[in-house]
C-alpha cells in the first residue's frame, strides 16, 4: 500500500507554465470544478474528493506527446463509502481542446445567471443538498457535446485486508496515458465508485453510481524540437519515490523529489530552483550534462527549512541548441492536519470559524498558504497568547466533532444549519421541539414563529440559573435535552413537519468575540424547520441577525 500525500489546496488559478507565449488565463466560468494548473494540482468536486495531475512527459506516436494523467484516490476514505472492504472504481481521463471548453462553459454560465434570475423573481429556493446534487449533475454533464481529443480508461478493484487499518494517508494511484498533439487542453479525470448502492429516490433516478470529477489545464510542449524539456514530475518522499499527483511535501514528506527529461544533443547547463511567492529562493542546484537524444534529469532536496506556503519550482536548460524552461508548483505544509484531513473537511471548518470576506481571502490562497492564514486567525483568537494552548480554538474542535455527530443529514453535521449555529453559539439553553402531521404544519409553523418574537413565552423545561450556567463553553447539552432530541418524532416521506426551537437566555456561548454583542438584552432564538420530513432542519427565522455563512437562510 503506498502512502499518500493528502492535498487539500482549491485550485482556481489557470495559470500557464512559465515563459508561456500567451497570458496567464482567467478562472474557467461557469464551472463546477477548480481548475488545476501549472501552480497546483487539480482537486475533485463532486460526491467525493481525490487529486489529479497531468504531465506532458515524451514523444509518442508521430506528431504526439504521451502525457501522463495521474490520478490519486484516498483509499480510506473511498471504501467507507461501500462500508466494506472492497469496491469496483472505473477512472477515466479525457481530454478537451482548451478554448472549446472554456466557450463551452461561458455559455453554461450565462445559463446559470439567466436561472438565477427566474429563480429569484419566482420567489424559490434548493436546500443546499439540492443544490449540490444538482450542482454535481450538471459537473458530470459539462462537457458532454465536446468532442474529446482523446480518452484512456481503467477499471479495477480497490481492496484492503482491514479496512479499520487503513491511515488517512493510504492512496492508490492510477497511471493513465493519453497521446496529444502539442496544444492546450483541459484534462479531465473522472471516478466512479461502481460498489456505492442506491438508496433513495435521487440515487434511483440519476441512475449512476457516485462519482467525482478533477480538472487540469495543460500546455503540452513539442517535445520533438530541441532543445525540450518535460513536465516536472514529482515523487513522495517515504524512501519508495512513488509517483504522487498532490505535490505537497512538508511534516509527513519531508524531502522533495523531482524529475524531468532533456531532449537535445551536447553539452547543457541545466538549473533547477525551488522559490515562494515572494520569489525568495529556497533551494537551488545546478548541473552539467552531455545529451544525446533524451537525457534523464532527476534532483531531491530536504524541505526541512521551507516555510509553509507555496513554491515554485522552475528547471532552465542553456546549450547549442538554445534554451528552454519549464515550471510546476508544489505546497509544503507542517499543520498534521493538513495531511489527514480532506480538503472538503478543512475548508468546511474554515467556513464555519471565517466571516465571509476572511473565508474569500483564504479560498483564494494555496494550500500551505491557508494553513498559515489559519494559524494566524486562531492566534488572534487565543485568550491566552503566552500559553501553547488555544482555547478558543480547542472549544471550537469540539463543538465541531459534536455538532459532526448530533445533527448530520445528507452533510456533515457541523455544516447543517444547526450544526452552524452550534458551533458558533454553542449549546442552547432550551430546546422545544414540534412534530405535527403535514396537513396541519401551517398552523404549527405560525405558533412556532410567535414564540421567535415573544421572548415572554413560557419554557417549556425551565431551567435553574445554575444548570444554564453550567453549559457555558461546553461543547454538549445536558441530559434532559438529550432525552428529547432522542425523542422527536420524524416521519416518512413528508407524512410530519417538525419545528426545532432553540432558546439562548443571553447571547449563548459565541466562540468568537465579535458574535458576543447578539441579543444580549431579550436572548437569542432560532427556530430550525423540517418541512419535507426527512429530517432535514432549516433556519425558519431568528430573534437577531446571524452572521453566519452558509446558512440557508440568514437573518
Amino acid at each position: 500500500m503506498r502512502h499518500t500525500i493528502r492535498v487539500v489546496a482549491a485550485v482556481t488559478s489557470l495559470t500557464l507554465a512559465a515563459g508561456a507565449e500567451t497570458p496567464p488565463a482567467a478562472p474557467l466560468p461557469g464551472s463546477a470544478v477548480g481548475i488545476g494548473s501549472v501552480l497546483q494540482p487539480g482537486t475533485a468536486a463532486g460526491d467525493f474528493e481525490f487529486q489529479s495531475d497531468a504531465i506532458a512527459t515524451q514523444p509518442g506516436a508521430p506528431g504526439r506527446i504521451t502525457v501522463r494523467v495521474l490520478v490519486q484516490l484516498p483509499v480510506r476514505a473511498f471504501l467507507d463509502q461501500t462500508h466494506a472492504d472492497h469496491a469496483n472504481v472505473r477512472v477515466v481521463a479525457r481530454a478537451f481542446n482548451a478554448k472549446a471548453a472554456f466557450d463551452r462553459l461561458a455559455v453554461q454560465q450565462r445559463d446559470l445567471e439567466r436561472d438565477a434570475g427566474r429563480q429569484a423573481d419566482a420567489g424559490t429556493a434548493r436546500s443546499a443538498e439540492a443544490n449540490a446534487d444538482l450542482g454535481t449533475e450538471r459537473l458530470l454533464r459539462e462537457f458532454d457535446d465536446l468532442q474529446t481529443a482523446a480518452e484512456a480508461e481503467e477499471q479495477t478493484p480497490l481492496e484492503a485486508a482491514d479496512r479499520a487499518k487503513l491511515l488517512d494517508t493510504d492512496y492508490r494511484l492510477f497511471d493513465l496515458a493519453l497521446d496529444l498533439a502539442p496544444g492546450d487542453y483541459v484534462i479531465e479525470s473522472r471516478v466512479e465508485n461502481l460498489s456505492r448502492k442506491k438508496r433513495g429516490l435521487l440515487d434511483r433516478l440519476r441512475k449512476r453510481p457516485l462519482t467525482a470529477v478533477a480538472r487540469v489545464l495543460l500546455r503540452v510542449p513539442d517535445l520533438r524540437l530541441e532543445p525540450a524539456l518535460a513536465d516536472p514530475a514529482f515523487d513522495s518522499g517515504y524512501g519508495v519515490h512513488a509517483a504522487t499527483a498532490s505535490r505537497l511535501y512538508g511534516l509527513l514528506s519531508d524531502s522533495l523529489h523531482v524529475r524531468s527529461t532533456l531532449y537535445g544533443h551536447g553539452t547543457y547547463r541545466v538549473r533547477v530552483q525551488a522559490a515562494d511567492r515572494d520569489g525568495k529562493v529556497q533551494w537551488c542546484d545546478s548541473l552539467q550534462v552531455e545529451a544525446s537524444g533524451a537525457t534523464r534529469l532527476a534532483w531531491s532536496s530536504s524541505v526541512n527549512t521551507f516555510p509553509a506556503g507555496q513554491q515554485v519550482l522552475s528547471i532552465t536548460a542553456a546549450g547549442p541548441g538554445g534554451a528552454v524552461a519549464t515550471a510546476r508548483g508544489f505546497d509544503v505544509a507542517w499543520s498534521l492536519v493538513t495531511w489527514t484531513t480532506t480538503r472538503r473537511d478543512l475548508d468546511g471548518e474554515a467556513e464555519l470559524a471565517l466571516g465571509e470576506r476572511q473565508y474569500d481571502q483564504y479560498r483564494a490562497l494555496p494550500q500551505g498558504e491557508r494553513e498559515r492564514f489559519l494559524e494566524q486567525f486562531w492566534a488572534l483568537h487565543d485568550p491566552t497568547p503566552e500559553t501553547a494552548f488555544n482555547e478558543t480554538r480547542s472549544d471550537f474542535v469540539r463543538r465541531v466533532a459534536y455538532a459532526d455527530l448530533n445533527f448530520q443529514e445528507t452533510s456533515r453535521g457541523a455544516l447543517t444549519d444547526r450544526g452552524r449555529v452550534y458551533v458558533r453559539y454553542g449549546p442552547p439553553d432550551e430546546v422545544q421541539f414540534e412534530a405535527v402531521p403535514s396537513h396541519l404544519a401551517g398552523r404549527g409553523a405560525e405558533q412556532a414563529i410567535d414564540k421567535v418574537d415573544d421572548v415572554y413565552v413560557p419554557s417549556e423545561h425551565r431551567k435553574s440559573d445554575d444548570q444554564v450556567g453550567s453549559m457555558r463553553g461546553t461543547s454538549s447539552w445536558d441530559g434532559a435535552m438529550r432525552t428529547q432530541e432522542r425523542g422527536r418524532v420524524v416521519g416518512f416521506a413528508n407524512e410530519v413537519t417538525a419545528y426545532d426551537l432553540w432558546i439562548y437566555h443571553g447571547a449563548g456561548a459565541p466562540i468568537l468575540a465579535e458574535d458576543q454583542g447578539v441579543a444580549i438584552d431579550g436572548g437569542l432564538r432560532v427556530l430550525f424547520m423540517d418541512t419535507t420530513g426527512y429530517g432535514h432542519y432549516r433556519v425558519r427565522k431568528a430573534s437577531s441577525r446571524l452572521d453566519i455563512r452558509g446558512l440557508t437562510a440568514n437573518f
